[in-house]
């Protein structure tokens, strides 16, 4: 699962997890009004993202290109201040505006 929750003045934080199947990466940054995420997901291995938002008019996009139209990408829902989705191995770029 990643989750990034930006706030309290905190405006980057990025890590890294080895699995078994490899490393897994996560990058977030806060600047401006714009929302970004970049992560590397190994092969074999999922993982849920939760993208932080702050209302449904929030504009979501992966690699520059609206989130619906990626087949890569499953949209699962919503919680409360974020979107939810799952995301197979690969390399994604993700970018949330208001």
């Amino acid at each position: 699962m990643i989750k990034p929750v930006p706030g309290g003045g905190l405006t980057y934080a990025k890590g890294s997890l080895e699995t078994y199947y490899g490393r897994i990466t996560s990058a977030w940054k806060l600047d401006g009004g714009k929302f970004s995420l970049d992560l590397d997901i190994p092969v074999n291995t999922s993982a849920t993202v939760y993208l932080p938002v702050k209302g449904e008019s929030s504009k979501i996009t992966e690699n520059g290109a609206d989130i619906s139209s990626s087949k890569e990408i499953e949209i699962l829902g919503a919680s409360t201040g974020f979107k939810i989705f799952k995301v197979g191995s690969g390399r994604y770029n993700f970018a949330v505006a208001d």
